[in-house]
């Protein structure tokens, strides 16, 4: 934009100091022998030539005007180029947000899921340090050594009604209790039970003494009851 409005002040200066010369002196418009057009301010000898009519060039009040309205164009431009570059940016930062919060309900809806899942079929059900519910015979309990509190039957409706609401407010649509998320989401959950059963029972037969004994008991029962799920 700023190279196109040198370049019309400089066509503009030009015309006028063309138009000014033409004025007190002309200007002719000649071919010469090689079919090739020239202008000069006096006719060439021996050679057929025209004066050409120019008209006078503009009044100083025509060019000042021409000259504050390219100014107001430059202007216009580079406010609607900003106004883009704004809009563009809260375009985008809306979109990462919208992006972020359907991420954040989609993890919140996995956690809510699968705390129902151990709810309402495992027992006895303890919460850890970090708020989250096991089963008493899960691999994390085999190598769980932090503060673990229990759940009676009062509580145990509580938290399940607490985690369906939860469900109910982040998952959409089709994500609900009994379809196939919750499937998916309940066999990833074994999955990772599983690993880390197999994981921990490895550490107890390396460290083996009498006393673990109950714990490799424990872990080899979650081992069958997370590993050998049927596959649907």
């Amino acid at each position: 934009m700023t190279k196109l409005i040198a370049t019309i002040f400089k066509g503009l200066f030009l015309s006028c100091c063309l138009l000014g010369v033409a004025a007190s002196e002309g200007i002719y418009k000649w071919v010469d022998g090689k079919g090739v057009t020239h202008y000069s301010e006096s006719s060439p000898d021996n050679v057929p030539a025209r004066e050409v009519e120019i008209e006078p060039p503009p009044a100083a009040e025509s060019v000042e005007a021409a000259q504050q309205q390219l100014k107001q164009s430059a202007q216009d431009y580079q406010r609607r180029s900003e106004a883009y570059k704004a809009e563009k940016q809260r375009s985008q930062a809306a979109q990462h947000a919208r992006e972020q919060s359907k991420k954040q309900k989609m993890e919140q809806c996995s956690v809510a899921l699968v705390q129902l899942r151990v709810l309402e079929e495992m027992v006895p059900v303890y919460r850890d340090e970090k708020g989250i519910y096991h089963s008493q015979t899960s691999a994390h309990s085999a190598g769980y050594a932090g503060k673990r509190s229990y759940l009676n039957d009062e509580d145990r409706a509580m938290e399940i009604a607490r985690f369906q609401q939860q469900v109910d407010a982040n998952c959409a649509p089709g994500q609900e209790k009994g379809t196939a998320l919750r499937e998916r989401l309940i066999a990833d959950y074994h999955e990772r039970q599983c690993r880390a059963a197999r994981r921990l029972l490895v550490e107890l037969e390396q460290q083996r003494v009498d006393r673990r004994d109950e714990d490799i008991v424990a872990v080899m029962q979650d081992i069958d009851r997370h590993c050998h799920r049927p596959r649907h």
